[in-house]
């Protein structure tokens, strides 16, 4: 899947190891460790700001002429 794939990426790129098959905790893991290897925070950008919004919008209805 493609977030396993940019972990491993980013795991690799800076030798590091995840053990976890959970995806989030997978998060956590790469971060933890990349905090460790570098001494700088990370920080996690998600554009989803809009998903609540348009989880909730009904689609228009068809009106009669």
């Amino acid at each position: 899947n493609f977030l396993k794939s940019r972990q491993n990426y980013w795991a690799s790129l800076y030798q590091i190891t995840i053990t976890s098959q959970h995806v989030g905790e997978r998060n956590f893991e790469l971060f933890e460790n990349l905090y460790h290897k570098t001494g700088k925070q990370i920080v996690l950008l998600v554009d989803e700001y809009d998903k609540p919004i348009l989880d909730h919008i009904d689609p228009p209805k068809p009106q009669k002429k």
